[in-house]
């Protein structure tokens, strides 16, 4: 059977090489603008790793096998759309088999792929090109202007806005779990000087929708059919002067700096909103777990866990306690050793909290959850325990938070409003069906020294309290 030419060969495995990124970019596009620099990363490893092959394999049939190999293992995602995953990947392995040992050589077939590879790419090229989002802002549309980011003002003081992520309210989260708190924290929260607000809700379905509110300080329209709510993130804090709230806080002076989680930090946008400096890995494996998700990888990784947790549990248990640390933003926060006292400029802390939320790594008390360390745990099975210990851990670390800016900073604004509430379709819905309402309430305080959290009006939403505390503090 006559072999392949060259120009084509060379052509066919620079199309097996980019197909996953093109496809990967198809089905995430709402977070390429957010990690379009780790995309690039990745597909310069896998690039080196292609050129390593040629040089060290000179034998065209096995490198169009390994290229077709890496190319079929990211359609899994695809077969799993009418086959379960052991079927998805047993034909995987079949159509290499076949390939491998009988088509390799085929032109027909070698023609088929370069043509309708070579079509998916000038298809996704053309999109590319045609959809010009370069005017993001035509997608949003801002309600009535409050002109508050043109204020200035006279008394700047430190404003600490907390997000604690999917934090319902602390009635539903007594009927939840037929709990009788008996207004414990909100007694305490009122020693503290601060006032728990009931009938706060969220207009957000999402974090990413929540943020674009927040900085615009209003629950925006987007256009129906845009999705890409990173990328306004994003434009926004790469264009403070589009953003309401980056506005008012820039031309007022202000220092901003956002103490996040691995899934939305500090340096993902800008590293002067980090803390500190920080060391960046080369590797963000967020993106590169995303990456692979097309592929079989998170189906085999499931099915090596226990042998992993059972032979590796030391090596499992440092990675777990360091996502633990770094989804508590508020200890991050603590930790820090700010001097609140003496900072040149007023600031504004932007904490997102990524608790209660899941994955459930704290305890009550806040420690290490090493339950989940256990071979046999699943989070679907512990979702329950873990909302529950993670909620009381979250409800701590607030008062400690708030004890501490009363302690180092007076004058501070205290803001806590949770992002959204649980998924309406989440486990902790079949034990509550209440949860299931889209409008259900969110845990929501505010503090300040003169009396603003007191004159609130009743079921707003978390936005608009925001924009309430800053008005009235300022006398806006």
């Amino acid at each position: 059977m006559k072999k392949i030419s060259n120009t084509k060969f060379y052509f066919l495995n620079l199309l097996f090489l980019i197909t996953p990124f093109i496809q990967f970019f198809q089905t995430n596009s709402v977070e390429v603008a957010f990690y379009l620099s780790d995309i690039i990363k990745i597909f310069v490893l896998v690039f080196f790793l292609y050129l390593l092959i040629f040089l060290l394999i000179k034998k065209k049939e096995i490198i169009t096998a390994f290229s077709f190999l890496y190319f079929s293992l990211f359609q899994f995602a695809i077969f799993n759309l009418v086959f379960n995953q052991t079927i998805s990947l047993i034909i995987i392995i079949t159509f290499f088999l076949i390939f491998t040992k009988y088509l390799i050589n085929n032109n027909l077939i070698i023609n088929f792929f370069v043509i309708f590879l070579s079509i998916n790419t000038l298809f996704f090229l053309m999109n590319l090109i045609l959809n010009d989002d370069s005017n993001i802002e035509k997608f949003v549309n801002l309600n009535e202007d409050n002109n508050l980011e043109e204020k200035l003002i006279s008394n700047p003081k430190n404003i600490y806005l907390i997000i604690p992520d999917e934090m319902i309210a602390i009635k539903h989260f007594e009927n939840a779990y037929d709990l009788k708190l008996n207004n414990k924290y909100k007694n305490n929260f009122v020693k503290l000087g601060a006032r728990y607000l009931d009938g706060t809700t969220s207009k957000a379905e999402e974090t990413a929708i929540n943020f674009i509110n927040l900085l615009q300080l209003s629950e925006v329209e987007i256009n129906n059919g845009y999705k890409d709510y990173h990328s306004l993130i994003k434009y926004y804090f790469n264009n403070p002067h589009k953003s309401r709230l980056l506005k008012f806080l820039y031309k007022n002076k202000y220092e901003l700096k956002l103490v996040g989680n691995p899934f939305m930090d500090c340096d993902t946008f800008d590293e002067s909103l980090c803390l500190k400096s920080r060391n960046k890995k080369f590797i963000n494996f967020y993106v590169f777990n995303t990456f692979l998700s097309a592929s079989p990888y998170s189906f085999l990784r499931e099915h090596i866990k226990k042998f992993v947790k059972a032979k590796y549990a030391k090596k499992l248990s440092s990675r777990y306690k360091n996502l633990y640390y770094e989804n508590d933003a508020i200890g991050k926060f603590l930790n820090s050793s700010i001097d609140l006292a003496n900072l040149k400029k007023p600031h504004f802390f932007l904490i997102h909290h990524l608790s209660p939320h899941d994955p459930h790594f704290f305890n009550e008390d806040c420690s290490f959850r090493d339950k989940i360390l256990d071979p046999n745990w699943k989070i679907s099975d512990d979702y329950r325990d873990g909302y529950k210990s993670a909620y009381y851990c979250t409800l701590k670390k607030i008062i400690n938070l708030i004890e501490y800016i009363e302690e180092n900073d007076e004058d501070g604004i205290v803001i806590v409003q949770s992002d959204t509430g649980l998924d309406p379709n989440g486990p902790l819905s079949n034990y509550y069906p209440v949860l299931r309402n889209n409008n259900i309430e969110i845990f929501s305080l505010a503090k300040s020294n003169n009396n603003c959290q007191n004159e609130i009006p009743k079921n707003s939403t978390n936005i608009e309290i925001i924009e309430f505390m800053i008005k009235c503090n300022f006398g806006l």
